[in-house]
């Protein structure tokens, strides 16, 4: 019997090559939810729209500065013909941020949003990536400016210049005479008796000055200077150090007594207000006591436990006896601090022009920075005796630990090792993988002290347990026992 021979052609006619013209259950659902679903979602955003609803526009939580609008979508998102638009202008931000410009020089300036990203959780907007820095930094384009005095800015670590304030060959400028060397002495000649002087007697963070402090006077005199100074109030919440005062810092020690025999000082002020209080303050004593007219001038005590020459010449009336207390204070008690310079009627005291704060382009929080000692950054303030002399610390003082490399702490088997945590922004937490231990919460502003105690050498991987911002990831450390 001969074998039947099966051609493709053959074969190919088997198949119904006209299936796709007749409806079928699937196809017939497919031109349905093709239809359906696109008319629902039209449907749906026109509802909101029109309802004034912006929920669904969300892209994710708002920062901690924001979050106060997190259902106005409408503060920061305009909105076009009555439709939401989801570009945020620079004019937008800076209608609440009055920040300062780009520099007028360069070549393009970003939009805000470019560097500060929101809806990405808990994060500081001010805390930017550091590609949005070097994006432009690492090569920077100008107009008009020599590329010599320009700074290319690739990383921290390796390719960043000195601070300006380090770079600036005056030094300080302000216009106070004061010797850390001597302040920071052992047995310093104190109100009570030898003392030893701590930074944190005159320098704590703005948000911590309105306490007690060691050697000031509380109330100030009258007619000095307020507790609450102007520059203070200029700091606000800022994390800079609190200005150093007269009144709150140094009054203890450094006395305005005038004469020995008439109690009381003047206040730190203007020369003005210090003559009317001292020629009031003679009067009325000489008033009530007449007979000290013909009595030397005593000894004034500038410091504690020293006294000045007392002069063995006698006052004749009280305007001769105000002279002499006058020169006394402009020629030795302000010069001590101070620069005076002759005026036709009053000496003139030149302002101190403190700086307010020294890095004018920067961020730097010491609080953020508390659970380190100060002389650790600040390592050149003991030996300092001028002035001029710029104690903040170099960029390499700061890469000891903004190095771009993960820190190892190293600890000993059996030798209780001594961690301090500080948050500046939201609750942390801490804990050891490798040991059985309960989370420690790390709250904004304040030192979190752990002790740990290792039985067996290895390596400890500690990190954040509390979902605390977009790099939560990011927030983890080695301990490596031996």
């Amino acid at each position: 019997m001969l074998r039947r021979t099966r051609t493709a052609k053959k074969l190919a006619q088997r198949h119904d090559r006209t299936y796709f013209t007749r409806w079928n259950k699937m196809a017939r659902w497919g031109v349905i939810l093709s239809l359906a679903l696109p008319a629902m979602a039209a449907v749906w955003v026109t509802w909101h729209t029109f309802g004034g609803r912006q929920a669904m526009y969300s892209s994710g939580p708002l920062s901690a500065s924001h979050a106060l609008f997190a259902k106005q979508c409408s503060v920061c998102h305009a909105t076009t013909i009555g439709f939401f638009r989801r570009h945020v202008t620079s004019q937008t931000c800076q209608s609440c941020h009055d920040g300062p410009a780009h520099n007028a020089k360069q070549a393009f300036t970003p939009e805000c949003s470019a560097c500060h990203t929101e809806h990405i959780g808990a994060a500081r907007l001010a805390a930017v990536a550091d590609q949005a820095c070097t994006g432009c930094h690492a090569k920077i384009t100008t107009r008009g400016i020599q590329r010599a005095s320009v700074f290319d800015v690739s990383n921290f670590a390796s390719a960043h210049p000195e601070f300006a304030a380090l770079r600036d060959p005056g030094g300080d400028r302000a216009n106070l005479r004061f010797n850390h060397r001597v302040h920071l002495k052992e047995k310093l000649a104190g109100p009570r008796g030898p003392i030893k002087l701590e930074c944190s007697d005159c320098h704590r963070p703005a948000s911590r000055a309105a306490g007690a402090w060691p050697y000031g006077r509380t109330p100030p005199t009258a007619g000095g200077e307020a507790v609450a100074t102007t520059q203070e109030r200029l700091h606000g919440s800022d994390p800079l150090m609190a200005p150093v005062s007269y009144e709150r810092h140094c009054a203890a020690c450094h006395n305005l007594q005038f004469d020995k025999q008439v109690p009381g000082e003047v206040p730190h002020a203007t020369p003005a207000v210090v003559r009317s209080y001292l020629q009031k303050a003679i009067r009325e004593y000489v008033r009530s006591h007449p007979a000290v007219l013909r009595p030397p001038v005593g000894a004034v005590s500038l410091l504690p436990g020293r006294l000045s020459g007392a002069s063995t010449r006698l006052p004749a009336t009280i305007e001769e006896r105000i002279v002499e207390d006058e020169q006394l204070l402009w020629k030795k008690t302000c010069l001590q601090c101070h620069t005076i310079r002759p005026g036709a009627d009053l000496p003139q005291v030149v302002a101190t022009a403190v700086p307010q704060r020294w890095f004018k382009k920067a961020i730097f929080d010491h609080q953020a920075h508390s659970i380190i000692e100060c002389a650790s950054c600040h390592s050149r303030a003991g030996a300092s005796v001028e002035t001029s002399d710029v104690l903040v610390p170099g960029i390499n003082s700061c890469r000891t630990c903004h190095n771009g490399q993960s820190q190892v702490a190293q600890a000993n088997v059996g030798e209780p090792l001594q961690l301090k945590f500080t948050s500046d922004d939201v609750v942390h937490g801490f804990a050891v993988g490798q040991m059985d231990m309960e989370s420690v919460d790390v709250l904004p502003g304040k030192v979190t002290n752990v002790t740990m105690n290792f039985d067996k050498p290895g390596i400890y991987t500690f990190f954040c347990t509390r979902w605390c911002g977009l790099n939560h990831w990011r927030m983890r450390g080695t301990i490596e026992v031996s």
